[in-house]
């Protein structure tokens, strides 16, 4: 079977939907529909993917995790830290 097949589970993805779950329970997240939430997620992924990134750079000494801002987009943690106007 290849890598591509739908039988087999994608363990990546389910252990990183799981994650998502674990972020929404501790930071209490709420999504206004079922939209918000892909993006949401879609978002968290991506930060997965750069925590995953810097903790791999070379050279690296300290470590990166999830945080209450990893389903946040770009702007939305600049308008947070006040680095521009909402």
């Amino acid at each position: 079977m290849s890598a591509e097949d739908p039988s087999i589970p994608n363990t990546s993805v389910d252990n990183n939907f799981i994650e998502f779950q674990k972020f929404i329970k501790k930071f209490e997240r709420e999504y206004r529909n079922f939209e918000e939430f892909e993006l949401r997620y879609k978002i968290f992924l991506e930060s997965l993917k750069s925590i995953d990134e810097l903790n791999n750079a070379p050279g690296q000494t300290a470590t990166f995790g999830v945080t209450h801002f990893a389903d946040r987009t770009e702007h939305e943690k600049k308008r947070n830290f006040g680095l521009m106007r909402p």
